[in-house]
């Protein structure tokens, strides 16, 4: 097999698995899903919705060890259908758009929600 045909199947395999992570995370969830956040919006860097700040800030409205994040703008489109470049979509971290990693140097508007293990959120 040529080298350029290879590179073309690991890449097909890789964003299949990063988009498959995305996309099932609805059903993944085992445990409780948070409300919808929207701390950050666009201007400045980008859009923030990061875990560590729904943590400080909500108490026990959302967990601290969440196993799964979803993200999508304020308008309800889920954000891998945008064709935006995320610096960050995970649990860990959170959500993160940034502004110059965009064709058009901003991000759209977005809310996060996390999945939270049994017992992980009270409210």
């Amino acid at each position: 097999m040529k080298l350029a045909g290879l590179l073309v199947i690991c890449a097909g395999m890789i964003f299949a698995n990063l988009l498959g992570t995305i996309v099932t995370a609805e059903a993944e969830c085992t445990g409780q899903w948070t409300q919808w956040f929207d701390y950050d919006n666009a201007d400045g860097l980008g859009d923030y919705e990061k875990t560590t700040i729904f943590v400080q800030r909500l108490g026990n409205y959302m967990c601290s060890n969440p196993t799964i994040v979803e993200a999508r703008t304020i308008d309800g489109v889920a954000a891998e259908d945008t064709g935006e470049i995320f610096s960050d979509y995970s649990p860990e971290v959170g959500f993160v758009c940034l502004n110059a990693d965009q064709p058009d140097n901003i991000c759209l508007d977005y809310e996060a929600r996390f999945c939270c293990p049994d017992g992980g959120l009270t409210q």
